[in-house]
């Protein structure tokens, strides 16, 4: 699981949460033999607490900052890579339409 340090600033880990979560069903119950990750998170918690030094909490903050910007890349390269398809199928489209004429 995750390191027990404070990770609110961390926004796939709250992703990551969230799709283990999606494994329950919508309800809100457990299938069988599934653990709360609520619980199993808590539980780690308690066995395993530890102080955050600046420089930690800086090296998060820079995780998440980078993190973020990877996703936004991500999305934006996805885009273009549909706005290239489109122009491709555009493309091909005059020349069958050049070709014919």
């Amino acid at each position: 699981m995750f390191p027990c340090i404070y990770i609110d600033c961390l926004v796939d880990v709250g992703r990551q949460l969230g799709e283990h979560e999606s494994f329950s069903n919508r309800a809100g119950h457990l299938l069988p033999g599934q653990k709360s990750v609520g619980k199993m998170m808590a539980q780690e918690h308690e066995s395993q607490e530890q102080e955050v030094t600046a420089q930690d909490q800086g090296h998060i903050n820079e995780f998440s900052r980078l993190n973020v910007k990877y996703h936004e890349l991500e999305e934006d390269l996805r885009g273009k890579e549909e706005v290239l398809v489109n122009l491709q199928d555009s493309s091909n489209e005059v020349r069958e339409e050049a070709a014919a004429v």
